[in-house]
C-alpha cells in the first residue's frame, strides 16, 4: 500500500553535448537545477583518448549508474551538435540500466547561409 501512494519522481531532462575533443552529459530538473553532470574528461582520460566511443559508452554507463542510484527513472535526451559514432556510443552507454528516455531531440547546428564564395578570377 505505501508504494503505491509514494509520490512519482519527476522527469529529467538530460542533454548530450558534443564537442571538438569532449562529451559532456549533465542532468536537470523541470525547473533547470543541475543534478549531476560528468564528461570523459572528468573521469581521468586525457588527451585524445576522450574523443573516443569506448570513452563516450563508459561515460554513459557511469552517468546512467549515478541517476539510478538516485531513484530517477524517465528522462527526457536532448542531443546538441552532430550525431556521429561517439555520440552513437553515448546514447548506447547510457541505454544499458533502467532509465527509460520518454523524448528524444536532436538540436542541429544552424547553417547561416554557408561560407562564403571565392571571388571570380578576372580575366
Amino acid at each position: 500500500m505505501e508504494a503505491v501512494l509514494a509520490k512519482k519522481k519527476p522527469a529529467l531532462f538530460t542533454v548530450l553535448t558534443r564537442t571538438k575533443n569532449n562529451l559532456f552529459l549533465s542532468v536537470t530538473r523541470k525547473d533547470g537545477r543541475p543534478l549531476y553532470q560528468t564528461s570523459a574528461g572528468a573521469l581521468g582520460l586525457s588527451g585524445s583518448r576522450r574523443d573516443t566511443p569506448t570513452s563516450a559508452e563508459v561515460a554513459g554507463k557511469s552517468f546512467n549508474k549515478q541517476i539510478s542510484n538516485r531513484g530517477y527513472t524517465r528522462c527526457y535526451l536532448r542531443i546538441d551538435g552532430r550525431f556521429d559514432t561517439t555520440v552513437r556510443a553515448a546514447v548506447r552507454g547510457l541505454c544499458f540500466s533502467a532509465i527509460t528516455f520518454s523524448k528524444l531531440d536532436h538540436i542541429k547546428p544552424v547553417t547561416h547561409n554557408g561560407i562564403r564564395l571565392k571571388k571570380p578570377r578576372r580575366m
